[in-house]
């Protein structure tokens, strides 16, 4: 039994005046021999006896009454599970939260910090009073409650805890300790108690002005009864440490056509430099095979932060496995980095010729210059092919073609459009994130490109005025028509041109006749288009949009204004044609593709046409563990989504649909970069920095029993001392009237 007001318990003392006050009053008789007493004296002495036994019971409960309300004022309490007349009222409710982040791998000697929690989690379930429950959760940067309830199945709470994985996600104390209130506010026991088991991490708590970091610290504090919070410590050990903080391709397109650098980014966090840190670059292929070693170095001082150029080629396409590791140190699983990068082998570009030529003359089709300026050959080595792989079709021919083999379709002067050609664009490029390139001329029919690309598909970027505007005639014959503008050229396909030497390029190529183009408000592009943006790229000398980028789910269509032949302008005649075409196919190439690298616990997610939805994909996480997922159908019906949540894990994510294992797609998760700063606080800092959060320290070498122990306070019982002390009022006053003499 322990006192929440143990002074008051003093005044129980006060219970002896009763016994005092009779001891005086018996001293107070003298005896006096006299012969008429005598009788008297004689009749007495036959109820004296029980007398005696009622002054004695009076006295008693009259002792018992002050003693009961002195106990009463201190509160006196009752450790859970140590008075089983109560009931299970006297239990405990305890949740552990055990922190399972990156850091918590890190090596204090033969021993790894998240095994000593593990088994200071041991030691928590096991000093809890009989008939308690436990729930647990798990900590990194988010709050996975694997127990979410207080259960009485105390072993079973161990298991589980003792299985538990370390993840390579971050920390974040404010979410797991929000979660634990939660489940300890609602449970029924009189005894709610939080264990946080951490390494204490500086960087996992909030900043001390936090609004919502406050509310919670008050909800705790002034929780009725209260809910106890230790913090166990099992941290220690070096802060020294060296990252793998940042890994990047140097080039946005990556390609089989040269060499690939990729650049390193180290952090040492210790006060001493780290000397002789080997730096290894692993390539894996497509199918899933061991990485193997295709560059390395050493840095023979690493002070700080410093960054390492290591040079690759990649003999295929496709999703490659990309890795740096450095030397290993007391923190394995920051020493490496990884990343998924999508090496594109041949651009394959599919030309739809809206006018082809009659006869075999040099540059007569429509689509003759853009396979000009696409497929460059390499004059010093003619094997060596071209990056971009251009293909020329027409409307007739495209029964024989796969849209999805392609990475971009460039629509040249097309007249007709057909459904099934529409409904391909739409795939091709919102869902699988490709590009598409349209030009105009003479035979588009702006009413129609304006229903079918623009209302119905939601592709085209602006609507076309019905009639192609001309350039007036000047009467000079020279320079005849309308050029580019050259300021504000900011766009990724026209930036290059910013610059004052090569903006001449530019301004160069002449437009005799092209489409007025209305470029919408994105609130008009309606509510199929949600995240859709338009953006004018080039603008003509009048002002008015010469080429119009519209990004569409996660592709990209560009629209020309002009025609991609000499007939409407000489454009296709000057570099900047080439240099534009160029950049336009690499830019429409990447499209918005999301992200192949990810942040531990971010999601990943793969794009797949509207008419593969329900299709069945498997996920392989990097400890090989495999889910099966459905691809399921977006919001806007317009393509099919397959997401996958569950990243705990740093590594290779390996996503393949179905009957289709020899093309699966890679992913990649790294743990976040401040999880390898190993700087802590000890008690007096948490103190210090949170001096309303009310919680028990206890230390790495801590006896957790005795700590506890000192902390425990079980159910009040107050109110049955209350109860005794009105019995005992009651009985004293009923019995001194019933035993009182009788007439007086």
């Amino acid at each position: 039994m322990t006192f929440l007001a143990g002074f008051v318990a003093l005044f129980a003392v006060l219970g002896a005046i009763p016994v005092i006050i009779h001891l005086l009053n018996k001293r107070q008789f003298r005896i006096v021999v006299w012969a008429a007493m005598e009788f008297l004296l004689t009749t007495m002495e036959k109820n004296s006896r029980r007398l005696q036994m009622q002054d004695l019971i009076l006295m008693l409960l009259r002792v018992a009454a002050i003693v009961f309300l002195a106990l009463t004022l201190a509160r006196p309490t009752i450790a859970p599970g140590h008075f089983n007349l109560l009931g299970s009222s006297g239990e405990t409710a305890a949740v552990i939260i055990l922190d399972n982040s990156l850091s918590m791998g890190v090596a204090n000697g033969n021993e790894m910090r998240f095994d000593a929690a593990k088994r200071r989690v041991k030691e928590i379930v096991d000093e809890l009073p009989k008939g308690s429950a436990a729930a647990l959760i798990l900590m990194s940067d988010i709050a996975v409650d694997e127990i979410g309830e207080p259960s009485h199945q105390l072993d079973t709470v161990k298991e589980t805890a003792q299985h538990a994985p370390l993840s390579d996600g971050g920390t974040d104390c404010f979410e797991s300790l929000a979660k634990a209130w939660k489940i300890a506010k609602n449970a029924t026991s009189s005894s709610r108690e939080i264990y946080l088991i951490t390494d204490m991490q500086a960087g996992a708590w909030p900043a001390a002005d936090n609004a919502t970091w406050a509310k919670l610290v008050d909800e705790i504090r002034s929780s009725k009864p209260a809910v106890k919070l230790f913090i166990s410590d099992v941290g220690g050990g070096s802060s020294d440490n060296v990252q793998v903080e940042r890994l990047q391709a140097e080039d946005e397109l990556v390609t089989t056509e040269s060499t690939i650098a990729f650049i390193a980014t180290l952090h040492n966090y210790g006060p001493v430099p780290a000397r002789n840190v080997t730096v290894d670059l692993l390539v894996g292929d497509t199918a899933g095979g061991e990485p193997r070693k295709v560059a390395g170095t050493v840095i023979d001082s690493l002070e700080s932060v410093q960054q390492v150029r290591l040079e690759t080629r990649f003999p295929t396409g496709g999703d490659q496995r990309v890795e740096v590791r450095a030397s290993i140190d007391h923190l394995p699983a920051d020493n490496r980095r990884c990343l998924s990068v999508n090496v594109i082998d041949r651009v394959r570009v599919l030309l739809i010729d809206g006018e082809p030529s009659a006869t075999d003359s040099a540059f007569g089709n429509e689509t003759d210059f853009l396979k000009a300026a696409l497929s460059l050959k390499d004059e010093d080595n003619e094997a060596h092919p071209s990056l971009i792989e251009t293909e020329v079709t027409t409307l007739s021919g495209l029964g024989d073609k796969t849209l999805r083999e392609y990475q971009e379709i460039i629509l040249a002067n097309v007249g007709e459009l057909p459904p099934n050609l529409i409904e391909g664009l739409k795939t091709f490029v919102r869902a699988e994130g490709k590009g598409l390139m349209i030009f105009l001329g003479g035979n588009v029919k702006a009413e129609l490109y304006n229903d079918l690309l623009f209302q119905q598909a939601g592709l085209l970027p602006g609507k076309l005025a019905l009639q192609f505007a001309e350039a007036p005639d000047d009467g000079s014959g020279k320079d005849a028509g309308i050029g580019f503008a050259t300021d504000e050229l900011v766009h990724p396909i026209v930036n290059f041109f910013a610059d004052k030497e090569n903006r001449p390029y530019l301004a160069k190529p002449r437009f005799r006749r092209w489409f007025p183009i209305e470029v919408p408000a994105e609130k008009d592009l309606g509510a199929s288009a949600a995240g859709d943006h338009v953006s004018v790229v080039a603008r003509f000398t009048n002002g008015q949009p010469a080429i119009v980028e519209r990004t569409v789910g996660r592709g990209s269509v560009v629209l020309f204004a002009s025609t991609a032949d000499k007939e409407w302008s000489d454009f296709p005649l000057t570099p900047a044609f080439l240099m534009v075409v160029r950049r336009a196919t690499q830019h429409a190439t990447l499209g918005r593709m999301p992200s192949k690298t990810v942040q531990v616990h971010e999601p990943i997610a793969s794009y797949l046409g509207v008419k593969e939805a329900g299709v069945q994909v498997s996920v392989r996480d990097p400890r090989g563990g495999t889910r099966q997922l459905s691809a399921l159908l977006s919001a806007t019906n317009d393509l099919a989504k397959v997401e996958f949540a569950d990243t705990h894990f740093a590594g290779f994510y390996r996503l393949e649909k179905a009957g289709d294992g020899a093309h699966p797609t890679w992913f990649a998760a790294n743990p976040p970069r401040q999880e390898s700063n190993l700087d802590s606080y000890d008690e007096k800092t948490l103190r210090a920095r949170y001096p309303n959060l009310p919680f028990q320290w206890v230390g790495q070498r801590a006896d957790l029993g005795s700590v506890v122990s000192e902390k425990r306070v079980g159910k009040e019982i107050w109110f049955i001392l209350l109860a005794l002390v009105t019995a005992c009022l009651i009985a004293e006053s009923i019995l001194a009237l019933r035993w009182s003499p009788k007439g007086t």
